[in-house]
C-alpha cells in the first residue's frame, strides 16, 4: 500500500473519493449528484420532449448533468443516446455541415433501434418498418468499422444488459457482415433478397429521424433524447470561435430541433452564450446556464465524502486537525469558495490537499493545516497556468485585484492609457478579469473598475500571502451569495458589481466561518 492510499484508509475512505474528475467515469454519482434548480427543466417531459441549451463554464458539472439524465433514462420508456465522439480525422472545420451531424445522429439512432429489435421485436414491425430497416443498415453500417459501432452501442445509453449483449456478440471475432446483421435481427434471407430487388429511398435526414422514432416508438419507446456533449474537445476546436463554427449547423437547426418526439440536449461551454442568444432561437429552444453556489458545493463534497467513507466522513473539516486561532474556520467552505462555481475544482483542491499531507505525514490521523494551505496554494497555481499561462508573470506585478486602467498605467506598468487598455481587453478576452462597473476618474468622468475574476488566479498572483490572510484581506461574500474578490485591506466599504449594495467589512460575516 503507498503511503497517499495509507493515509486515505487511516482518515476513514474505503476508496479514493478525489480519484476521477470526469463524471463520465464516475461509479457513484447517483450517490452525490446534486440537482440545478434547472435540472427538472433541463429533462423536461418526457412524453412531450423538448430541446433545450445548458451553458456552462469547464469544471462546472456540464457532464455530470448529461450523466444524470442517463442514468434517470434507465428506468423511463424513452431511447437515450449521447453523441459526444467525434470524428474528424481528413476533415477540416469548413467541411463541418448540417449533414456532418445528422449522418451521425442518425446512425447512432438507428444502432439503438437496432439493440430494441435483436429479433425479438420484429414481429411488431410492418413489411414496410422491415424494409426500413433493410435499408438504413444497407447505407449507414455496411461501411464502418466494427470499433464505430461499438462507440454507437456505447452511446445508447438505456438498452437492456441483455440488448448489450446481444451487439458484443455480433461484434465479436467473427466477420462481421450485413446480412449476418440483418439475420440476427430476425429478417430472413428469402426477405432481405425481396429488400434488395425493390430498392427504396429513406428521404431526408429529417425524414430518416421520423421514421426511425415511429419504429421506436412500436418497440416501446415514444420518445427519443439526443445528448451532445464535449464538442469543445474535438481536434478542430477548442476556442469559442471554432467550437461555435463545429456545432452552428444543428444547434440553429430548428426544424430538426423541434421534430415531435425527439430532443436535443446540448452540453455547451459558457462562451457559446452570447452567440447563441445573437444568432440562436432561445424563444423556442430554451438555454440555461449552470452554476453553483458555495453551499451547492459543500453539499455535494459532503455527499461525496460520504458516499466513499461508507458514511463515516461527512466533511473535510471533520478530518482536519487544525491549531486553536484555526479552529473557527470552516474548511469545507474555503475549498467550495476558492473552487468558484466548479465541482471538479472541488475535487482537484482535495486531492491536492491530500497529497500534501501524505507528503508530511502520510501516517497522521487528520489533516494539518499546512497540508490545507500547501494544497490551496499548488492548486492555485497549477489553475493559473491552465487559465493564464502567458499573462502570470505581468499579473505578478499587481498590488490590487480590483483597478481602474489608470492604476494599470500610472502605478504599475508605466505605460499610456492606450498600452494599458491593450493589457486590459486581452486580459478579459482571456476571461482572467471582470468588469465590474464605473468609479469617478480624473475630473470626476466615470472610468470602468475591473477586478480579478477568479479566486484562484488572485491567490497565485498573491502569492506571497498566506492563504487565510488572503481571505480576509482580499474576499467578501455579499447578502445576494456574490463571492467579492476585492481590496478590502484598502477600502472597507465597496458596492457588489450583482445587486448594487454597499457591503462593508466591519458588518459582513467572515467567510471562514
Amino acid at each position: 500500500m503507498n503511503h497517499y492510499n495509507q493515509l486515505l484508509k487511516t482518515l476513514g475512505f474505503t476508496v479514493d473519493p478525489f480519484a476521477k474528475t470526469n463524471a463520465d467515469e464516475e461509479e457513484k454519482l447517483e450517490d452525490y449528484f446534486i440537482e440545478p434548480p434547472f435540472f427538472r427543466a433541463v429533462k423536461g417531459d418526457i412524453t412531450t420532449p423538448k430541446s433545450t441549451v445548458v451553458f456552462a463554464p469547464m469544471g462546472a458539472g456540464k457532464t455530470a448533468l448529461k450523466r444524470k439524465i442517463e442514468l434517470t433514462s434507465e428506468h423511463e420508456p424513452i431511447l437515450c443516446l449521447t453523441y459526444n465522439k467525434f470524428n474528424t480525422q481528413g476533415i477540416q472545420l469548413s467541411d463541418i455541415d448540417q449533414g456532418y451531424h445528422m449522418r451521425n445522429i442518425v446512425r447512432l439512432v438507428l444502432v439503438g433501434v437496432l439493440a430494441l429489435l435483436n429479433n425479438e421485436n420484429v414481429d411488431k414491425l410492418t413489411t414496410d418498418d422491415r424494409h426500413y430497416v433493410y435499408l438504413f443498415v444497407n447505407q449507414y453500417l455496411s461501411e464502418i468499422e466494427k470499433s464505430e459501432i461499438k462507440d454507437a452501442v456505447a452511446s445508447v445509453t438505456n438498452i437492456t444488459d441483455k440488448a448489450k449483449e446481444w451487439w458484443n456478440r455480433l461484434l465479436g471475432p467473427v466477420s462481421f457482415g450485413i446480412n449476418i446483421l440483418l439475420n440476427a435481427i430476425g429478417i430472413k434471407g428469402s426477405e432481405i433478397r425481396g429488400f434488395s430487388l425493390s430498392a427504396g429511398n429513406l428521404g431526408s435526414y429529417r425524414d430518416q429521424l421520423s421514421i426511425l422514432k415511429s419504429i421506436a416508438q412500436k418497440l416501446g419507446r415514444p420518445s427519443i433524447y439526443i445528448l451532445i456533449d464535449k464538442v469543445d474537445e474535438t481536434e478542430l476546436t477548442g476556442t469559442s470561435t471554432t467550437t461555435y463554427q463545429f456545432i452552428k449547423p444543428i444547434l440553429f437547426d430548428l426544424q430538426t430541433l423541434e421534430m415531435p418526439g425527439i430532443a436535443f440536449k446540448f452540453f455547451l461551454r459558457d462562451f457559446l452564450r452570447d452567440y447563441y442568444f445573437e444568432n440562436g432561437r432561445p424563444d423556442r429552444v430554451k438555454p440555461y446556464s449552470l452554476s453553483w453556489t458555495t453551499d451547492q458545493l459543500m453539499t455535494m463534497l459532503s455527499k461525496r465524502l460520504q458516499a466513499f467513507s461508507e458514511k463515516r466522513v461527512s466533511s473535510f473539516s471533520s478530518i482536519c486537525n487544525l491549531p486553536t486561532e484555526f479552529r473557527n474556520y470552516n474548511i469545507d467552505r474555503i475549498i467550495a469558495m476558492f473552487a468558484q462555481g466548479s465541482p471538479r475544482n472541488v475535487i482537484r483542491i482535495c486531492k491536492d490537499i491530500l497529497d500534501c499531507q501524505s507528503e508530511i505525514d502520510y501516517s497522521a490521523k487528520a489533516i494539518s493545516v499546512d497540508a490545507i494551505t500547501n494544497g490551496l496554494e499548488e492548486f492555485s497555481k497549477t489553475y493559473s497556468l491552465e487559465v493564464a499561462l502567458r499573462n502570470i508573470n505581468e499579473l505578478q506585478k499587481l498590488t490590487r485585484v480590483a483597478f481602474s486602467v489608470s492604476y494599470i498605467a500610472n502605478d504599475i506598468y508605466k505605460v499610456s492609457t492606450q498600452a494599458a487598455n491593450s493589457k486590459v481587453k486581452v486580459w478579459r478576452e482571456k476571461d482572467i478579469i471582470e468588469l465590474l462597473g464605473t468609479v469617478p476618474g480624473g475630473k470626476k468622468r466615470p472610468v470602468n473598475y475591473y477586478a480579478i475574476k477568479h479566486l484562484l488566479v488572485a491567490k497565485h498572483i498573491f502569492n506571497k500571502i498566506p492563504v487565510f490572510d488572503f481571505l480576509d484581506k482580499k474576499v467578501r461574500v455579499c447578502t445576494c451569495g456574490e463571492v467579492l474578490l476585492r481590496d478590502w485591506d484598502v477600502n472597507h466599504s465597496q458596492l457588489c458589481h450583482r445587486c448594487q449594495k454597499i457591503v462593508d467589512t466591519y458588518t459582513t460575516e467572515s467567510v471562514l466561518r
